[in-house]
C-alpha cells in the first residue's frame, strides 16, 4: 500500500481512524522514544545479571547512550524500584524468558482467520499459569486492554 493511499482508506466504518501510531522502532530524526527505548533494554537484559551487578551496569549502559544528570538517577532508580518488588520476582527471575517469538492463526468468530505474529517482552510459564508482559515504556496501554491498573511508571500489576 502506498503512504499516499493510506488516509483514502485509513477512515471506515469499523472504528479505524486516519491517525498513524509510528513504531518505536522505527527509524527517526527525533528521539522522542530514546528513553523507552534504553529502559526497555535494560529490563530485557538486566534479569541476567545477578542483582546486586544490576544498578551498576544500568548506570554505565544509560552513560553510554547519553543519559546524565538527574534522568539517569531517576531511570536507574524506578528500574530498580520495579526490580525490588516483590509483586514482580517471577517475571524477572531465570524461569522467565525474553523477547520470545511468538505467531499463529486468529480464527475470531464470524470472521476470516488471519494470521498474527509478536514479541512477548517477558514470558513466564509454570504449571499453574502463564504470564505474558508487554513492557509500555514508550507510551500508554492502548484503550479499552484488560490490564491491571499501574503500579511504577514502568509497569503493570502481573495477576
Amino acid at each position: 500500500l502506498a503512504p499516499s493511499k493510506l488516509a483514502e482508506i485509513a477512515e471506515t466504518d469499523d472504528g479505524w481512524s486516519g491517525e498513524v501510531a509510528l513504531s518505536p522502532l522505527a527509524p527517526r530524526e527525533d528521539r522522542k522514544f530514546r528513553r523507552g527505548e534504553l529502559v526497555h533494554r535494560l529490563l530485557q537484559s538486566l534479569p541476567d545479571l545477578p542483582m546486586e551487578k544490576r544498578e551498576a551496569a544500568a548506570r554505565r549502559y544509560l552513560a553510554r547512550n547519553g543519559v546524565e544528570g538527574t534522568a539517569l538517577e531517576e531511570t536507574v532508580g524506578e528500574i530498580m524500584q520495579l526490580f525490588a518488588d516483590a509483586r514482580f520476582a517471577d517475571v524477572f527471575s531465570p524461569h522467565a524468558q525474553a523477547e520470545v517469538s511468538v505467531a499463529g492463526l486468529v480464527e475470531p468468530p464470524e470472521a476470516e482467520r488471519f494470521g498474527l505474529s509478536g514479541q512477548i517482552d517477558r514470558l513466564l510459564v509454570t504449571d499453574s499459569r502463564v504470564l505474558v508482559v508487554d513492557f509500555k515504556t514508550n507510551r500508554p496501554a492502548p484503550a479499552g486492554c484488560l490490564c491491571p491498573s499501574p503500579v511504577a511508571p514502568l509497569s503493570g500489576t502481573p495477576s
